[in-house]
């Protein structure tokens, strides 16, 4: 059965990469939970100091993610994230080294966080590339990939420790995670976006930005039409790279009378063909990732086609030919190396600029949305096994109910992304509805009695949790500015990494205080209740911040 959005071999790849690089980071940073314990008994620690490398590894990994940001805009979304999952290696299999927590502390909590930060960070980005339309289910699966990752890799963990130990056990892990380098260098490979110039029998063929094509020339009875196109200026935004930079343009008006020679002879207008292809029907105007102006040249655009008229001028001999595709593909060539080498200073202030979407007010909802939620969310998988004592289930059940929450989110990962891809519900609504549902099952926690029930909403709990990680970033492309793109993406749990803070402080109150989780429920319901609000405003301030744009 042909899946629609993996419609070609290219697409396919970049998606089993991605998650195979999620299965591998993501599913080791989950290992917390079994590494807190063996931590405690091979340094001889308290629960306190051996918490402390996965509290540091998380807030690394958030606090540096508009840094990864930056570096994704200045040295490629591929790069810094194949770097990431090779520090991420190193920290892991150094812990091997380790003979206190302190040393624990740094390897895993602060180079194997900026590892994982940089790993995974930019995943999203490199989705969108491929995945315009679907990015929703492209995420998903990526997720998905970690989650599975979270069920597999604690086996492997709990067999290792009983048979090698904890050190002998980091090492071994280091091993497994280093698949994720050969995954992020494939992804390396397969982008291969930007201008490409290759003589082919002495002719120019040319790509221009993967949708603007210069077609090759090929013999046909030694009978060649000569196009000239002259007073062209062609200005295109190179986006389809990892290292481009915004409004960027590579301007051919230098290089007129060059020839440009067409696949084949359009009989009837006589007219060179260059196909566009818009990236996505949805795209809004002002966002467009390719604009081409002609100067001084009538355009006629039909079926999607942009159509150059040309003028016929005399055959020449096959020689000639040659020797003038020879000298045009010498001088794009030349051309484009010479504007890509002086358009470093802007790539560098491009780079610089990305961190302006945090002035952005639309940005900053979104970050204030993410990072609550995230709140929410990592509060509730904290405490709801000790909660679960609470209605009546025994603690040798509580790991059925991670068990149903871990099931459900890795189905909806996989699956919730068709409900917005499909268009059967807005992103900022299918939102809502995700926190609407969240906060209802908080409220019920504290009503419901029993295994069975606590059971249900947990599974729920499960499905909400995966829309609400599936989503963000399918808001984030829809409302965020494509030159910000990056930075965006990879900062989008940044407010998190400052709120986080406050959790443990908010358990202990009620729970050593106040004797219960009730109180403590009703609250994150009330949080609940403000992302809502703030989801509810994202789209109004996106639409007064075009509008001004527009009228400036």
């Amino acid at each position: 059965m042909k899946i629609e959005f993996l419609d070609t071999r290219k697409k396919c790849l970049v998606l089993g990469m991605t998650v195979l690089i999620s299965f591998f980071l993501v599913g080791s940073s989950l290992l917390s939970g079994l590494l807190f314990v063996a931590c405690m008994s091979r340094y001889d620690t308290g629960r306190k100091e051996a918490s402390l490398p996965f509290i540091v590894c998380h807030a690394v990994r958030n606090i540096s993610s508009p840094f990864v940001g930056y570096l994704g805009k200045k040295f490629g979304l591929v790069i810094v994230t194949g770097i990431g999952c090779l520090l991420a290696t190193i920290g892991i299999g150094a812990c091997f080294f380790a003979e206190n927590i302190v040393g624990v502390i740094f390897f895993w909590g602060i180079i194997y966080g900026l590892g994982f930060g940089m790993g995974t960070g930019l995943l999203p980005q490199i989705l969108r590339q491929h995945f315009e339309e679907h990015i929703d289910k492209a995420n998903g699966l990526t997720l998905g990939g970690g989650s599975i990752g979270s069920f597999i890799l604690p086996i492997i963990v709990d067999r290792l420790i009983v048979e090698y130990g904890t050190s002998g056990m980091f090492l071994i892990i280091s091993a497994i995670v280093l698949n994720s380098v050969p995954a992020a260098l494939l992804l390396k490979k397969l982008d291969n976006t930007g201008l490409k110039c290759k003589n082919t029998n002495g002719l120019l063929q040319g790509i221009i930005s993967g949708n603007h094509e210069i077609s090759k020339c090929i013999k046909k009875d030694h009978m060649h039409d000569r196009k000239t196109i002259t007073n062209l200026e062609q200005k295109i935004e190179i986006s389809g790279s990892p290292n481009r930079m915004s409004s960027e343009s590579l301007k051919i008006s230098e290089l007129q009378n060059a020839p440009i020679f067409p696949n084949n002879i359009l009989e009837e207008n006589d007219k060179i063909k260059i196909p566009y292809n818009e990236e996505s029907k949805n795209a809004r105007a002002l966002t467009k990732e390719a604009e081409i102006q002609f100067e001084n040249i009538k355009t006629v655009t039909k079926n999607r086609n942009i159509n150059l008229p040309v003028t016929l001028l005399n055959v020449q001999s096959e020689s000639n030919l040659k020797e003038n595709s020879e000298l045009s593909n010498r001088s794009l060539c030349s051309k484009y190396l010479k504007w890509r080498s002086s358009s470093t200073p802007n790539k560098e202030c491009a780079s610089f600029n990305s961190f302006l979407v945090f002035l952005d007010v639309t940005y900053i909802l979104i970050l204030l949305t993410q990072g609550f939620m995230q709140i929410v969310l990592t509060t509730v998988w904290t405490i709801i096994v000790d909660a679960s004592k609470d209605k009546g289930i025994a603690e040798s059940d509580g790991v059925y109910v991670m068990i149903c929450i871990g099931v459900t989110v890795t189905f909806g990962l996989f699956c919730l992304g068709y409900v917005t891809d499909g268009g059967y519900m807005t992103k900022i609504n299918f939102q809502i509805l995700c926190i609407v549902g969240f906060g209802i099952c908080t409220i019920l926690f504290i009503l419901l009695e029993g295994f069975l029930m606590f059971m249900i909403s947990s599974a729920f709990i499960g499905l909400f949790t995966a829309g609400l990680l599936m989503i963000c970033v399918g808001i984030i492309n829809q409302y965020i500015e494509k030159e910000f793109m990056t930075m965006a993406i990879a900062s989008k749990y940044f407010a998190f990494s400052l709120m986080s803070f406050s959790q443990a402080p908010m358990i202990g109150f009620f729970r050593e205080d106040l004797k219960s989780y009730d109180g403590l429920f009703l609250l994150l319901a009330g949080i609940c209740a403000i992302c809502i609000v703030l989801t509810w405003l994202t789209p109004i301030a996106a639409r007064r911040r075009d509008e001004k744009k527009l009228l400036s």
